[in-house]
Order: structure tokens, then sequence, then C-alpha cells
């Protein structure tokens, strides 16, 4: 809303604001235009300059002529105008946010609609948003805690009020003057009670890369959660120099978003303390309901140490019983694989048995018994190939998680090396042969790891980690996307 910076826009082709995000409305991306716009007339205000273009609107450096002061307006164009009580909601959310009054919140002074479309008159901010200030380079982690806290505390009014912001974003947070940020761009909020939603049924609203998973499936039913969760997101960038998903599209942005665990930001930032890391992994969380509560509980949640490593709690039986479980069931799986081999064994040049001996006669009273066919008899199998299949039963019971990615063995045993000592876990085992690769160690509170690597072809490798003795697919599922952030 309020513009990031004192940057002229260009006079010959103009698209989104230099180094903004296109924003998704309505499952379109931000419109190219070939030329500069012409400069809306709205009464009382003198429009100087463009300042920059968005996925819903122009941004216009402009002064009020009753109190001779310089103010960002944003002119939000027709033809996002999708729902025909678009206006009337635009207004009354408009006048819902110059009810907020914070030192974190670029303040709302005026709106109306002109020739160009819906119009809102803010503060101006000259001092530059947060992805200039980043300029692609992860800030100081006291620093970002300090802009961070604030910014929490300009949401929570926003919340406060009834709002929703929902496309937080590190260009929709501006630097004043004393370096602390505030919350703009409010072209998208909406109140979170009662009828009084601007939204597209279906249809997701807000920044691929930020947006919470439950705005990229297309809900409408959004709490304040999302914007807990893009505030975290937007930390993430900040202390990483990237956001926490990012694909070749905005579609397979938003398909991670949705799908992939949330990464932990030292795996791109090792400096970052534990507890940081900690309290945005825990506001990027798939489920809302692991998230902080508020954004005020966010900002606490910085401060706060890392707790300490535990087993993630699970309904499982206690270990000594699962441990006499697993030895019952593989006893009878070998049971079974034995039992089916040596009904085999044997040889076709065996000798049937002897009509007179005693294995052929019956007992007495008990019925014959049958004769066995000894034509085309099974050879035994090998001993290895036994103990493979053994192996392969018991992965699969045990809950192995597999996957093949592109590359050969040899790179994926050394980003898996890489990705285990990022996270400081102990390593037992590094084997590396022809074809084949082995690393085993343990996390901090005892669960060991496994990870085998086997070439399926040239250029493909399949992965796969074991955690714990029956498959923690919590871990596991981690663990493969820290080998996969690997660069």
């Amino acid at each position: 809303m309020a513009p990031a910076s004192d940057k002229p826009a260009s006079s010959s082709a103009e698209t989104v604001a230099s180094g903004s995000t296109p924003t998704v409305v309505g499952g379109t991306g931000s419109t190219v235009v070939a030329k500069t716009p012409q400069p809306p007339v709205i009464p009382g205000y003198t429009v100087e300059r463009l300042l920059g273009r968005g996925g819903m609107g122009d941004v216009w450096l402009a002064r009020q002529e009753t109190l001779d002061r310089q103010v960002a307006i944003k002119v939000i164009r027709a033809e996002v105008l999708n729902e025909p009580a678009y206006t009337a909601r635009f207004l009354r959310e408009a006048r819902a946010a110059a009810k907020v009054n914070h030192p974190h919140v670029v303040a709302v002074h005026d709106a109306g609609h002109c020739d160009h479309g819906l119009f809102l008159v803010m503060e101006y901010v000259p001092g530059g948003d947060l992805h200039d200030a980043c300029a692609g380079k992860p800030l100081e982690e006291a620093r970002l805690v300090r802009i961070l806290r604030a910014a929490a505390e300009g949401l929570q009014a926003i919340h406060d009020a009834g709002l929703l912001h929902r496309d937080l974003k590190p260009e929709n947070i501006f630097l004043g003057a004393d370096g602390l940020p505030k919350i703009g761009d409010l072209g998208l909020a909406r109140s979170y009670a009662g009828d009084d939603r601007m939204t597209v049924t279906g249809h997701a609203i807000g920044t691929p890369a930020f947006m919470a998973p439950e705005q990229a499936h297309g809900a409408v039913d959004v709490d304040t959660r999302c914007d807990i969760y893009s505030l975290a997101a937007t930390g993430f960038a900040l202390l990483t120099g990237r956001p926490p998903f990012v694909g070749a599209t905005p579609w397979a942005t938003v398909a991670q978003v949705i799908n992939d665990p949330p990464p932990d930001p030292r795996v791109c930032n090792a400096a970052i303390s534990p507890g940081v890391a900690h309290a945005i992994r825990s506001a990027l969380a798939k489920d809302p309901a692991q998230r902080p509560a508020t954004a005020r509980a966010f900002a606490q949640s910085l401060l706060e140490p890392a707790p300490p490593p535990a087993r993630l709690p699970d309904s499982r039986k206690p270990l000594w019983r699962r441990r006499h479980l697993w030895l019952a069931g593989a006893g009878m799986i070998a049971g079974v694989v034995l039992a089916g081999g040596l009904s085999g064994w044997g040889t076709a040049s065996s000798p049937p048995p002897d009509a007179h001996s005693p294995a052929s006669t019956p007992l007495p009273g008990s019925a014959k018994r049958p004769t066995i066919a000894h034509a085309a008899v099974a050879a035994p199998p090998s001993p290895s190939r036994a103990g493979s299949a053994f192996r392969d039963i018991k992965a699969g019971i045990r809950g192995t998680l597999r996957d093949a990615l592109p590359g050969s063995v040899s790179e994926h045993h050394a980003r898996t090396r890489r990705a285990l000592q990022r996270q400081g876990l102990q390593i037992t085992v590094d084997d590396l042969q022809a074809g084949r690769g082995l690393i085993e160690g343990n996390f901090p509170d005892g669960d060991a790891l496994r990870v085998t690597l086997t070439q399926l072809q040239p250029g493909t490798t399949e992965l796969a980690i074991q955690v714990g003795a029956f498959g923690d697919q919590t871990r596991q599922r981690t663990l493969l996307a820290w080998i996969r952030a690997e660069p």
C-alpha cells in the first residue's frame, strides 16, 4: 500500500515495482503494462509521480493540498474488481483500517473512488521496504528479531481491529526513519468476522512464496494464523536470503507450500540460533492449530530458547513391548520364508520313498497319507537371496521412506553427509562404494537413523531413509527435506 522507496518509476515499460513478487488474485499473476499510466485525478490531491506498480493497482506519490504533506495513493484498477459488492466492502474495510492507529502500521488517511478506480490515501514511508534492505542477503539476526517483533505488534493491532492482512511479505513491510517497520499494503485486507469479505471463492489470494497452505488451497475461512505464517515466512527470507519455498513457477511454489514440510532456516544459514529457527519453523506449521495463536505470541517466541530435543509424541507401545513384538513378528516372517523354502527343497533326481518304508505306511486306524509329487521340484533359494528378501520385508514393516533423485550415488552421499553435519547430528557409519552408499547416525534423543543410497540407473539414485526402530515418518520426511535442500 505505501511505497517501499522513493525511486521513480520507469517512463517506458512498467511491470511490477522493482523487487516485488507477483501477486496471485483469482489465479492470475501480475499484469505487464506497456507504458506508464496516466496519473489519476483526485480532488484535494496533487499527484506528482508514479512510485510503483503491483498486482492490484498503481502507487502514486502525491501532496495533500489541505495539510501540505506528502502521501502515497494506491489506485486499485477496475479490472481486479471481480465482485459487484466489492466497492462497498472496500470502503467499509478502508474505514476499519483507518481505525488502526499503531506506530508499526502504515496509517490510512482517506479512501474513495476516482476515474481510475478505487483509491486509498496512506502515510508515505520513504525509507524503503525490507526486500530492498535485505537485497537478497541475510540480515543480522539481532536486527531481524527486533524488526520481526515490532512487525508482529503491528500485525496484532491489525488483528485486534478485526482485519486480516493476507499478503504479508518483505515488500509490504516498510522501514521508518528509526529503522523500525511499518506494515503497509492492506489492499487484500478483509474482515475475518461476518460477511464482510473481499474474496474470490475457490481462488488463492496472496503471494505464492509467502502465503499459508490454507490460502494456497483457496480456503475462504482463513483466520489470523495465516498472517502469522506469512510473517514467519518473511522472517525466513530475511534470515536466509530466500523464501522457505521456491519453485520454477508460481504453481510449483504453491505445490511446495501445500505439500513440503517447513524447512529449517539453519540449512541455509548455519549462524541462526536454535531458538529463532524453532520459532520460525513452528509458525510455518502446515496445520494452523500448531502455529502460535496470536502475533504477540509469535513475537514472544522469538526470544525463547529452543526446547530440548525430545521424541515426537505418539501412541505406540512401550519400547520393551515393541522390541518383543518386533522379534515375534520377525520370527514369524522367518518361519514363513523358511517354510516356503523348505517345502521346495530337494532335487528332481531324489528317489521316491520306498512303498514299504515306515514313512509310507499309515498308522493303524489312520487315513492313508497323500503322496508327494516329485516332478519339477524347485531348487532352494540361495542364502543371499533369502537374506535380501527378508531385509525387504523387514524394511516394509518398519516404514522405510524411499525416494528417487536425479544424480549419482556419490553426489547424494555427500549431500546427505553435509545435511546431517549442518543439523549437528552424530554420524556413526559413513561408507561409499561403487553404486551404493550408507550413512548411519543418531538424533540427539538417541533415535537411530540410516540412509541407504543405491544406483537405480545411470544418473538416478534411490534414497532409503529409516529413523527409529519402526520408522518415524515425520522425521524421515524432514530428513529427506534437509537432503533435498543441500546444494
